[in-house]
């Protein structure tokens, strides 16, 4: 299968980037109680990271393998700030803010902590970007 956009390819050519052990990704998953669409298990299966991106402050995590990542930063917004379930955090904090990912839905959301998490939880808060594949060419494009 290759859902992911062509300039992620491009941009990751570095082989510090490949993952080795993909099954692990699985695992990692299942732990975060939440199904997640195939571009997202692909991506996080084919790259190792943390990722920075030019048109943007925020770091996206990897999804296990740091001590700050997608599992480790979920788990503190759903024990402190009540984020649902279907909700993964892809990104540490810039400016008060993280990126968050319906899992559910396919959106992309830039969240502050001064109101957005609460519109986020209600339903209330607009995405950024309107699929995980969108938001990718975004960040590596």
């Amino acid at each position: 299968m290759n859902l992911l956009p062509e300039i992620i390819k491009k941009s990751l050519v570095d082989p510090c980037f490949k993952r080795v052990e993909s099954n692990q990704v699985d695992i990692e998953l299942a732990k975060l109680s939440v199904s997640v669409p195939e571009v997202f298990r692909e991506f996080y299966k084919t790259y190792v990271g943390c990722f920075n991106s030019k048109k943007t402050g925020f770091e996206l995590l990897d999804l296990y393998d740091d001590s700050e990542s997608i599992i480790t930063e979920t788990k503190v917004c759903r024990e402190e700030y009540g984020f649902p379930l279907k909700y993964l955090v892809i990104s540490g904090y810039f400016g008060n803010s993280v990126l968050v990912y319906d899992a559910e839905v396919d959106l992309v959301y830039n969240v502050d902590f001064e109101g957005g998490d609460e519109l986020l939880i209600s339903g209330d808060l607009k995405p950024e970007w309107k699929s995980f594949k969108l938001f990718l060419e975004f960040f590596f494009g």
